[in-house]
């Protein structure tokens, strides 16, 4: 994988994490879950009702999606075993808080290039990761190799891709940083992997970005360009962008993928 922003998933002294201005101003989880629900049928295999299903969640991050996964579960009455891994020690740090961790759930700090395991699982949850790997192609092939099935989560055209594409300059380095749904979907084509997909549209509160002065704002802009630290003249050059063209309400569209 790239080499990470880790301040924009870990907090500093007294400070949270830039990314948790994020999740405040955004609807995808709560848009996610009720996607995930409505579809269940497409991507839960019967013979999960007999047995226990192993799930491994790759980027799990504080566990914002790997919540609403348990829940939806726990609603079905399915037995299931979780590995959740991340490179982030501190977003697992706080993820371990919330859920019990036992026998059947468990977290790792790992990238997925360093990640080797021979378990099998029967889903692989993959949401918004691979942005940060450096092929896209490679990095679904060695999923698919330990996970019978993948649900993949990757935004679209508009929302975060639309900021990062215009100030393409400032955004940080990466092969996969910039992209879209459409990228996944070559890869798996050039995979020989089938799947089926739709698109979800959420919303982002993003009043605040108009405001270099306003901490979350400033917090949201440093994630939509996925650097922890921005020059003044940057946050106002985007600030400004946001007040002139931009409604208070962002449209973010992400697809939702599921592999056959």
């Amino acid at each position: 994988m790239i080499q990470f922003d880790k301040r924009i998933y870990e907090s500093g002294v007294f400070e949270k994490p830039i990314y948790e201005s994020w999740l405040k101003n955004v609807n995808e989880r709560e848009i996610l879950e009720e996607a995930l629900t409505d579809r269940f049928s497409e991507w839960f295999d019967q013979e999960w009702n007999v047995k226990r299903i192993k799930i491994i969640d790759i980027g799990c991050g504080s566990g914002s999606a790997s919540k609403r996964l348990f829940r939806i579960l726990d609603n079905k009455n399915i037995k299931y075993s979780y590995l959740g891994i991340d490179p982030y020690k501190e977003q697992l740090e706080r993820f371990e808080k919330e859920i019990t961790i036992d026998k059947n759930k468990k977290l790792l700090c790992s990238t997925l290039d360093e990640f080797k395991t021979e378990e099998k699982f029967d889903l692989a949850f993959v949401i918004h990761s691979l942005y940060y790997v450096e092929d896209i192609e490679k990095a679904l092939n060695k999923i698919m190799i330990f996970a019978d099935k993948a649900i993949v989560v990757h935004h679209g055209e508009n929302g975060i891709n639309k900021v990062q594409k215009k100030f393409k300059k400032y955004v940080k380095k990466g092969p996969n940083i910039i992209g879209t749904y459409k990228d996944i979907l070559v890869s798996l084509e050039k995979l020989g992997i089938k799947y089926d997909y739709d698109i979800y549209e959420a919303t982002v509160n993003v009043s605040h970005c108009k405001n270099p002065k306003d901490k979350e704002g400033i917090n949201m802009i440093k994630f939509f360009l996925e650097r922890s630290k921005l020059s003044k003249d940057i946050i106002i050059e985007v600030s400004k962008w946001f007040k002139e063209e931009m409604d208070d309400t962002m449209k973010h569209d992400f697809a939702l993928i599921i592999t056959k």
